[in-house]
């Protein structure tokens, strides 16, 4: 019983070991951001007032290059500011296409600044 136990552990610590430089290399490699899944926010500033036709032209400009939108909400950021975040569906993106489509977003009038970021999905 002793030697199977000291024989069982051997085994153990030995996986442990050859096994921790493969797990660290695999850890090492990048992600491919157009096949990696995350989520995806376009936060746009404007004014109170300009607001509603903002949100409408992001919605749209989004679902024109295929970016369809989950949620939409607006923020009071300030006095006379508010952000609106569109997330986007749970899918992989190519980034080099959202940001020029939060470029044209940024050219809307009434557009104070438009940026985007990413999370790991849950």
């Amino acid at each position: 019983m002793a030697a199977e136990a000291v024989l069982i552990t051997v085994f153990v610590i030995v996986g442990n070991t050859v096994l921790r430089p493969l797990a660290g290399a695999i850890d090492r490699i990048p992600l491919n951001t157009k096949s990696t899944e995350a989520e995806y926010e376009i936060r746009v500033s404007t004014t109170p007032e300009a607001a509603a036709g903002v949100r409408k032209a992001t919605i749209a400009r989004l679902a024109a290059a295929q970016f369809p939108v989950a949620d939409a909400d607006t923020e009071t950021v300030g006095e006379g500011r508010v952000d609106i975040v569109a997330t986007l569906v749970n899918t992989a993106v190519d980034r080099a296409k959202l940001e020029k489509v939060v470029a044209e977003i940024g050219a809307v009038a009434g557009v104070e600044s438009a940026s985007w970021e990413t999370s790991s999905s849950s």
